[in-house]
């Protein structure tokens, strides 16, 4: 996502507590390709799982117009406990010294004031952006400076000292960077090589600081589904496996047990770490083969393979509460060069629980009764 779009994507935190998350599903993560698919064979439903330490979490996006405080409420009563907040580096620190977490802080104050565990992302690098200060992006997109140069790894690490000491017990998880395998896709070598090396540095930070924040880089289904041992390296050297993942984009069939498989796949991909679905979704939109029956079944299908792998999976989170307005989707598909690409505008739009008028998809009360079966 382009810096401005998620600068001003933040500007719903406000005084009226309103957060929009501003790191929304992207065309590599969302779409995997329907004829790479894997079929399930038929495994007998043992019953709902006890939610245990499990955490439900939810990107409450509300549409202008109505309260954030009421719509965390009304997920809090659906069971949800955990919630995701985006804040990228370029917008804590716009340019050499100008670096500023106050608007972080309250976000964060809000949220452990409600008992709520927050996902937080600063992306670094991001799908389809390098969202780091203005100076240093420039240079380094330049080729003047590398991500792994001492004075862009200590000012990341002036940054992490800021956010850390701005959070308290409410930072369940801290992620460094967003889809990188889209991000790095074409990019050489020593770029790959630069990046491992910033970003291992910010793992060492935030553990010298806090040992037992779990802190990691978030990667698509797509990306694990390639196979590229030099992705699963750069996702190894965290703590914890972020992944993204929506249903194909709904692209084809929309019935099929494909997330069943597919869950399997991202936790054999953490190798023994925990893996958090960071993004989770299906979009309703018919111009991409979504429906809402279609999406209702996603979720009931979601939380089954969520129980298989109870112990694997800590945290999932809902992307999103609520449907997108139109004239912003057309925004975010023309700035992925897709302009007037009616499915991927639906796709964006139409990822929620709820409608824009406020109304529940069929969804919503599948997702309640989940969440309620197991206990959360």
């Amino acid at each position: 996502m382009s810096p401005t779009r998620l600068t001003l994507a933040i500007a719903a935190l406000c005084a009226a507590c309103g957060v929009e998350n501003p790191d929304t599903p992207r065309p590599d993560g969302g779409f995997p390709a329907t004829d790479a698919r894997v079929a399930d064979a038929a495994v007998p439903d043992a019953g709902p799982v006890p939610a245990g330490d499990r955490v439900l979490a939810m990107e409450i996006n509300e549409p202008a117009g109505l309260d954030h405080g009421a719509q965390l409420a009304l997920a809090q009563g659906l069971g949800v406990t955990g919630v995701a907040l985006t804040m990228p580096w370029s917008y804590l620190e716009p340019d050499a010294g100008l670096r500023d977490v106050s608007y972080l802080q309250f976000g964060l104050d809000y949220y452990r004031a409600r008992d709520l565990d927050v996902v937080l992302s600063i992306p670094t690098l991001d799908t389809v952006a390098l969202l780091l200060p203005e100076d240093l992006r420039t240079a380094i997109e330049a080729g003047t400076l590398a991500l792994d140069d001492a004075a862009v790894i200590a000012r990341f690490e002036a940054l992490l000292d800021d956010v850390l000491a701005a959070s308290g017990d409410e930072l369940a998880y801290l992620v460094l960077a967003n889809e990188i395998d889209v991000h790095l896709a074409s990019k050489p070598q020593t770029y790959w090589d630069a990046f491992a090396a910033f970003f291992a540095a910010g793992v060492a930070h935030v553990h010298a600081a806090r040992p037992a924040l779990p802190v990691g880089l978030s990667v698509t289904f797509t990306g694990i589904a390639g196979g590229d041992a030099r992705l699963a390296a750069l996702a190894h050297a965290g703590d914890v496996v972020f992944a993204t993942y929506y249903e194909a984009g709904n692209f084809g069939t929309t019935d099929d047990r494909a997330i069943t498989a597919h869950v399997a796949d991202m936790v054999a991909f953490a190798d023994g770490r925990p893996l958090v679905l960071k993004e989770l979704g299906y979009a309703t939109g018919a111009a991409l083969g979504g429906s809402e029956a279609g999406q209702a079944a996603f979720w009931d299908e979601a939380f089954a393979a969520w129980d298989d792998h109870a112990a694997a999976v800590p945290l999932l989170m809902v992307s999103r509460m609520f449907d997108g307005a139109r004239a912003d989707c057309e925004a975010q598909a023309a700035s992925y060069g897709l302009p007037g690409d009616e499915a991927f505008i639906q796709f964006l739009c139409t990822l929620g629980l709820r409608r824009l008028d406020d109304t529940a998809k069929p969804a919503w009360a599948r997702v309640a009764a989940a969440a309620a079966a197991r206990g959360f």
